[in-house]
């Protein structure tokens, strides 16, 4: 016993040795060399991209800022120093005027890191975070005579100053929305504020408020107290470049705490006294900490076997020698442990980065090692009394157990912890053919068990260790004998107390199990059968269900389109007999006519929308693809639905693709014809507020939508609305017009161009539909645009001269592509002074395209001192500007002609023609 002992505590301690020794040195294994940080496509990326862009904050002090001299300083730009250094790389640092301008240049993706910021979640939107870098509490400022705000819940219907942009923002209108929150423009200011009494308290990080109250000379302000926030600072950069948050990370990683606390020490100065600065003192805390936890060992090892060393006098050698290696090892560890902080044991040995010295951490591994000593020290010795007296127990009750056991009447067994099997009767040697020489001591009790059964043992064994008592104690498997039969069994367990043993009955139930088999067998297949039965009576409700309902719906449909088609043909019909009338007047009659083809436009309408969705059900609809541009395509749909839209709605479109880009082989007509249908639908069920319109490119995909804020739709409607009976299923209540056509042809139309429609919508806050079509390229040898030209141009507008007046780059190039298969040539000035400079210049010109709105001069003043020299040249006026107002009042000013953007090449050449 005595050598199990010591063998036991040798092992135990020596793995435990080996643990803390590996984690010690792997302390350093992750610290990274310079130049070994990065990958090889990292190094390649920072090679390509010569131009990192860094937008600091200018004033957040000591963090960051610009020094009079305009020079980047702060304990950010000394952690950015080291990137540089360790990168081999310069930044370019762009110097804003505030905040807000830094968020809003990431947001355009004109800077590509911002040098120090808190994680937010509307950051995270469109910027990613580097692991944080710097932690500062944010504080609360007040006047020394209002420190009872020393928590923000004491700042109820108060008023707090907050840097407009910073994080605080965010986290006290979440957190506190009764809180009078006041944006200012940097700290000063705020701190300011809260000096002259205009606001109650300020909310700031700790080292920029004590930074800005010493600079500043304010000396009625104090820090009241301490938020529950704290600005974790980390280095953001652009969501489009994860590579470059990549590279940011790991050489911040890389900076040693020793580098961070020389950068921290140069910009803060702790207003605390320093107790203990002393290298020497702190190894003497440790020291003594590890005499006093020996001494407290010996102490207690001492007063718990006292007695027992008295009455076991022989095991007093075995018990000092464990002791010694127990207190050996732990001194050991400690050693090794203050050695390796102190020296850094890695750097000496293997040439790493040498770590600063933490003599925290060395007090506390110290502690922890010593209280994990003393617990395994008295578990030791606890165990061996135990087994002494275990022994004992079991020498004196083994007759008993044995005289027992031999007489169950079942074939019983005694398992140890291990599974072993420690004893079993006769019977169970008849029951498996085994003699209890080849079994006790020997076999283990999972030899027996059939393989498909071992796993549901351990089960059962697992949850009878957790549960006890609680868990059943009796359950069935199957036994294998020593020639290989199997045998069903029901096994019945109980712990044996103190000896963690289990004894467990085994009876065979062989034939019993079958019979339960047979029986089960024949109760299953009218289990089956009952089954079936009900299934069918199942389907034949749902599709006496589907019925009664699709022939309500197909008499709700057909009472709709007899409304709809009676509607106008009504009108027509009415209104054709009163023209029959000769005594009704001129402008009678021409109502009468335009109310007869309104109607008729509504009926072909209806008409060709039932043989639209006619077309889609039996599949005779055929794709007719063709070369168009996209941007185009949605200039012409803003255009027509201008014109109709109700003035309290608001219509927008928006194209992601630059004009060039939008080009596109599809079936324009069904693009349009579904882009319409749901356009004309938001419009319809949106009685003010807007209807926005547009596209995104998905990988292969291009999606469009179509958004409202109109009336929503019910989250149970969201699929049958797509359903042509669907739409019109409560037609007598029925308050918008339409055959309710629509959404069935516009999903059927989408189906067939190999895409998907689906919608997001909320009740009485509006709907946005999108749908997607597969992206085809354009032939560019046969654009749309091309043929467009083609057929609008005239002979006469070839070999003129046109001066074209436009600011923009874009919509200059468009007016170009518009009329490059002509042989105009242009001239072009970017402001209306140029303009006036140029016709004076080429006397030659025939015709000018002004834009409006212009640097300089605008196209309204150009236009006025071009037509004082040359009545006859005509201007026509190109621009955005589309009220009838803005149109009359060109015209008055001298413009020729008035095109409104957007337009299209078929427009401009019409217009041009009739001046040239």
């Amino acid at each position: 016993m005595e050598l199990a002992i010591n063998l036991k505590g040798k092992v135990i301690f020596s793995f435990l040795f080996l643990i803390i020794f590996s984690q010690s040195l792997m302390a350093d294994k992750f610290v990274y060399k310079d130049g070994q940080i990065l990958s090889t496509e990292e190094r390649e990326w920072l090679k390509q991209n010569k131009i990192i862009r860094v937008a600091p904050d200018p004033s957040y002090p000591p963090i960051e800022f610009f020094d009079k001299n305009g020079k980047y300083s702060g304990i950010s730009a000394d952690f950015f120093k080291i990137i540089e250094e360790k990168l081999n790389i310069k930044f370019k640092y762009i110097q804003c005027e505030n905040w807000n301008e830094i968020i809003n240049k990431a947001k355009r993706r004109e800077v590509d890191i911002l040098s120090a910021a808190t994680q937010t979640k509307e950051r995270s939107e469109y910027m990613l975070f580097s692991i944080p870098y710097l932690k500062f509490p944010g504080v609360i400022i007040t006047r020394k005579n209002s420190t009872k705000y020393n928590s923000l819940s004491k700042l109820k219907n108060k008023k707090l100053a907050i840097v407009s942009g910073y994080c605080w923002q965010e986290f006290v209108s979440n957190d506190y929305p009764e809180i009078q929150i006041l944006t200012v423009n940097n700290a000063v200011n705020g701190l300011e504020q809260v000096s002259l009494g205009s606001v109650d308290a300020m909310i700031s990080s700790l080292p920029i408020a004590i930074h800005y109250i010493e600079k500043e000379g304010i000396t009625n302000l104090s820090v009241a107290g301490k938020t529950e926030y704290s600005i974790n600072l980390s280095v953001l950069s652009r969501k489009d470049q994860p590579i470059l948050n990549s590279i940011i990370e790991k050489t911040l990683s890389s900076i040693s705490e020793k580098e961070k606390n020389e950068i921290l020490n140069d910009w803060i100065a702790l207003n605390t006294k320093i107790i203990l600065n002393s290298d020497l003192l702190n190894i003497l805390i440790a020291l003594l900490l590890q005499a006093f936890f020996i001494i407290s060992v010996f102490l207690l090892w001492r007063y718990h076997n006292k007695n027992f060393l008295i009455k076991h006098p022989k095991e007093k050698e075995a018990n000092y020698r464990i002791l010694l290696i127990i207190v050996s090892l732990f001194i050991f560890l400690d050693f090794f442990i203050l050695t390796n902080e102190i020296f850094d044991l890695p750097h000496f040995l293997f040439g790493t980065k040498k770590t600063s010295i933490n003599y925290g951490e060395i007090i506390f591994e110290s502690i922890l090692v010593y209280v994990v000593g003393t617990i395994i020290m008295i578990y030791f010795y606890k165990n061996i009394r135990f087994r002494i007296k275990m022994e004992a127990e079991l020498l004196e009750n083994e007759e008993k157990y044995r005289s027992v056991f031999e007489n169950t009447g079942t074939a019983t067994i005694i398992v140890d912890n291990d599974m072993i099997l420690n004893m079993v009767n006769s019977e169970f040697e008849r029951f498996s053919g085994f003699s209890k020489k080849e079994i006790e001591g020997i076999k283990k009790w999972t030899e027996f068990v059939a393989e498909e059964d071992l796993g549901k043992m351990k089960t059962y064994y697992l949850k009878r260790k957790q549960k006890k008592n609680k868990q059943s104690k009796e359950y069935e498997f199957y036994f294998v004998d020593k020639e290989k039969n199997r045998k069903n069994i029901i096994i019945q367990v109980a712990e044996i107390p103190k000896n963690n043993q289990v004894i467990a009955s085994l009876i065979d139930i062989t034939d019993l199990k079958y019979c339960q088999n047979e029986i089960k067998k024949y109760n299953n297949e009218l289990v089956l059968l009952n089954k079936e039965c009900f299934f069918q009576n199942e389907e034949l409700i749902v599709s006496k269900r589907k019925a009664e309902e699709s022939d309500y719906l197909k008499t709700a449909f057909l009472t709709n389109m007899s409304h709809e088609i009676r509607t106008p043909m009504n009108a027509i019909f009415g209104f054709a007999e009163m023209l029959k009338d000769t005594s009704i007047s001129s402008s009678d009659r021409k109502i009468f006519i335009e109310t007869i083809e309104t109607s008729c436009k509504n009926l072909l309408s209806i008409i060709n929308d039932l043989v639209e969705i006619s077309k889609i059900e039996t599949g005779q609809i055929k794709e007719k693809s063709n070369n168009f541009y996209i941007n185009d395509l949605f200039r012409e749909i803003f255009g027509h639905f201008n014109s109709i839209v109700n003035e309290n709605i608001e219509l927008n479109y928006f194209a992601e693709l630059p004009y060039y880009d939008s080009s596109i082989n599809m079936d324009k007509e069904k693009l349009n014809q579904i882009l319409s249908n749901l356009i004309s639908n938001a419009i319809k069920f949106t009685k003010k507020g807007h209807v926005n319109f547009g596209y995104t490119l998905k990988s292969n995909f291009i999606e469009f939508y179509v958004e409202d804020t109109g009336i929503g739709i019910k989250p149970q409607e969201k699929e049958l609305i797509f359903e042509r009976f669907r739409q019109v299923e409560n037609y007598t209540k029925k308050v918008y017009q339409g055959n309710g056509l629509g959404l069935a042809i516009s999903k059927g139309l989408v189906a067939f161009l190999g895409g998907r429609i689906w919608l997001e919508s909320e009740i009485n806050k509006g709907s946005k539909f999108y749908f997607t079509i597969p992206k085809k390229q354009a032939d560019q040898n046969n654009s749309q645009a091309n043929q467009i030209l083609a057929k609008g141009k005239a002979e006469k507008i070839n070999n003129k001269k046109i001066l074209v007046v436009e600011d923009n780059d874009l919509n200059y190039m468009y007016v170009e592509a518009l009329l490059s298969e002509t042989n105009i040539t242009f001239v072009r000035a970017n402001d209306g002074k140029k303009a006036v400079y140029m016709v004076e210049t080429f006397p030659d010109i025939d015709l000018v395209l002004m834009d409006i709105k212009m640097p300089i001069m605008n196209g309204f003043e150009a236009t006025k001192i071009i037509k004082q020299h040359k009545k006859d040249l005509p201007i026509i006026a190109v621009t955005a500007y589309a009220l009838s107002e803005d149109r009359d009042k060109a015209i008055k000013l001298g413009f020729d002609n008035y095109i409104v953007k957007p337009f299209s090449g078929k427009q401009l050449i019409n217009v041009i023609n009739k001046y040239l």
